[in-house]
């Protein structure tokens, strides 16, 4: 028998709750109860900021394209500098 004796309730908007159905069909648990309390016990929720990142990523590019750019020049006249 189970020994779940505690109960949790709470409200959600009708898109929250049809956001809540279409993840558990995605990950296909088909017991919301069980869905439920797995996310409570172990899901987080992660939030990042990521905008160092993304700069980061933007000058590499910007760099990578310097460099294609010598490898290129390197290639066909046999030095970087003619």
């Amino acid at each position: 028998m189970d020994n779940r004796t505690v109960q949790f309730h709470f409200f959600a908007t009708p898109g929250e709750a049809k956001l809540i159905r279409d993840r558990e069909k995605e990950i296909g648990i088909l017991n919301e109860s069980v869905y439920l309390r797995k996310m409570a016990i172990d899901g987080y929720l992660i939030q990042m900021d990521l905008g160092n990142v993304k700069e980061a990523v933007r000058l590499l590019g910007i760099t990578s394209a310097n460099m294609n750019q010598y490898a290129k020049k390197a290639n066909e006249t046999g030095s970087i500098y003619k």
